[in-house]
């Protein structure tokens, strides 16, 4: 451990971001600051891992978040949103799309060309996760960027669609996780 020295304002601020009284100030200001603690890894099993996946409260929330909720652990309150990111820019009359991914669909195609999503540049793909194991679409960043994180069982990913895409012409998406078997037929067109 290592000793710092901080003005009394900044004191009173960690002291006032205290969960719970008495919270130690350097651990309200690891928290504020995001310092990661140090990870350790487990080997569970499958169901087990379904388990944990199917109580993500948020997309990208992490899984010691998750156990410190389940275990009811110091720190293990529902997730709130972080700062809010730049506006976006605004776009003629969006819409969402939603695009469920079936029950038992494993490492298998999400969908057919005959049963292609269709969508238009500035809509919102709304990709909600009906399997029982976690999936994340492969994309080279078109028609948006290449997720950062799965889709856990019972949770949905929202992707703003920010280019045209034909499968017909760039090939279909696929999971990443289950390779190129594992298509996706998503159709973007231009915004009219």
């Amino acid at each position: 451990m290592k000793q710092i020295s901080i003005d009394q304002d900044v004191f009173d601020f960690l002291v006032s971001r205290a969960n719970a009284p008495g919270e130690p100030p350097a651990v309200v200001l690891r928290r504020e600051l995001r310092v990661p603690l140090a990870q350790k890894t487990l080997d569970i099993d499958e169901d087990t891992y379904a388990f944990i996946a199917a109580r993500t409260a948020v997309i990208g929330e992490s899984v010691s978040d998750i156990l410190r909720r389940e275990l009811q652990l110091a720190g293990g309150t529902a997730p709130t949103p972080g700062p809010p990111g730049p506006p976006s820019p605004p776009t003629p009359s969006p819409s969402t799309v939603v695009f469920h991914i079936p029950s038992g669909t494993g490492g298998g195609p999400w969908n057919d060309g005959s049963g292609r999503v269709v969508a238009k540049v500035g809509d919102t793909l709304r990709i909600i996760n009906d399997d029982s194991v976690p999936h994340r679409l492969h994309t080279s960043g078109r028609p948006f960027p290449h997720p950062e994180a799965d889709i856990f069982p019972a949770g949905s990913g929202d992707f703003v669609l920010r280019t045209p895409f034909d499968p017909s012409a760039d090939g279909p998406l696929f999971d990443h996780g289950q390779g190129p078997q594992a298509v996706f037929f998503l159709e973007v067109t231009p915004t009219a």
